[in-house]
């Protein structure tokens, strides 16, 4: 008879996506587990505080020394390395403009 009343009383889990009002919270547990988990102000204040803004290609730096272990930028604003740009470069051909000199085997006109 007690374990009956007992799960009678007991309420819904409460998801992330409940409706709830409260006049206070206290979080015990401030690390979250999982995504949907509630946690506290402090936790996430501290995990910014050691986070610097990202540095993209217009922020001013002053450095001794870069070095470049992915040479192969995948957006427009990351750093690359000279060799990166230099092996593209090779790849590549002068452009021909109406004052290049051309040498041809052949040429046919249809």
């Amino acid at each position: 008879m007690y374990v009956d009343n007992g799960w009678a009383e007991k309420q819904d889990n409460i998801i992330s996506t409940t409706d709830l009002t409260f006049n206070s919270i206290i979080v015990s547990k401030t690390t979250p587990i999982e995504n949907d988990e509630l946690t506290s102000k402090m936790y996430v204040d501290n995990g910014l505080a050691k986070k610097q803004d990202n540095i993209i290609s217009t922020t001013d730096l002053t450095v001794n020394n870069i070095t470049v272990t992915k040479t192969a930028p995948t957006e427009n604003d990351e750093l690359t390395s000279k060799m990166y740009v230099y092996n593209g470069l090779t790849e590549k051909q002068d452009n021909i403009i109406s004052t290049t000199d051309l040498t041809f085997n052949s040429i046919t006109v249809t």
